[in-house]
């Protein structure tokens, strides 16, 4: 079972957006992937709540009660758990870097979200868990070429050391009205580029864990 954290001491980094879609994407019919909801805001669980779908499933709980949930899981057929974290809550953020097998990191490309984004860094590199940043909610690209904003963004980060993921998701429209539907955006509206975007990620996040386990 890969255990994926999702998380953003930041608010505003569009953490639950990813969290629910990761799921959604490591969905399976025999093998169900797991989104658990550690965010006291709740926003994935309002998701949850207008989906039709039955799967991905939904616990909730408090950084501290995330645990027993995933040794519950580790007894049934979920092959993927997916969580998504509390912002601004340091200890909550570590408690749960220590059960993650990797964290995603998201964070938009301006200048203070990646001075921000450092903290976060900060607590996988303590806790040695296997991270990796993603830009998120930034400008659409122009053909084949990145927006400035992203390139100097990828600098900034390279320079902090951290890796990032090369695909990276734009601020569209389909992606907010996907989350209204309760759907996934790949759900949604399947050719789009909002869906294209999300697999890329995923595609990406999907390898690094395999290698991950294959090498630990």
């Amino acid at each position: 079972m890969a255990t994926i954290l999702v998380a953003s001491r930041k608010g505003g980094s569009g953490k639950t957006t990813l969290a629910v879609h990761m799921a959604a994407l490591a969905d399976r019919p025999k093998a169900p992937a797991l989104l658990i909801d550690a965010d006291p805001q709740g926003s994935a669980k309002f998701w949850y709540s207008r989906r039709s779908a039955e799967t991905p499933l939904l616990a909730s709980a408090a950084p501290a009660g995330v645990k027993a949930i995933l040794d519950d899981a580790k007894l049934s057929n979920v092959d993927t758990v997916i969580i998504d974290s509390p912002p601004h809550d340091a200890n909550g953020i570590t408690t749960l870097m220590r059960l993650a097998d990797m964290a995603v990191i998201p964070t938009r490309p301006g200048p203070l979200d990646l001075a921000a984004v450092a903290s976060t860094i900060e607590i996988a590199r303590a806790v040695k868990t296997p991270f990796v940043v993603i830009l998120n909610a930034a400008l659409p690209p122009r053909g084949e070429q990145e927006p400035a904003i992203v390139v100097e963004a990828r600098q900034v980060l390279a320079d902090m050391g951290a890796p990032v993921l090369r695909a990276y998701v734009a601020q569209r429209a389909d992606l907010s009205h996907s989350l209204i539907t309760g759907s996934a955006v790949h759900e949604f509206s399947p050719q789009s580029r909002a869906a294209k975007e999300i697999r890329a990620a995923w595609r990406e996040i999907v390898n690094m864990i395999g290698k991950g386990k294959s090498n630990g």
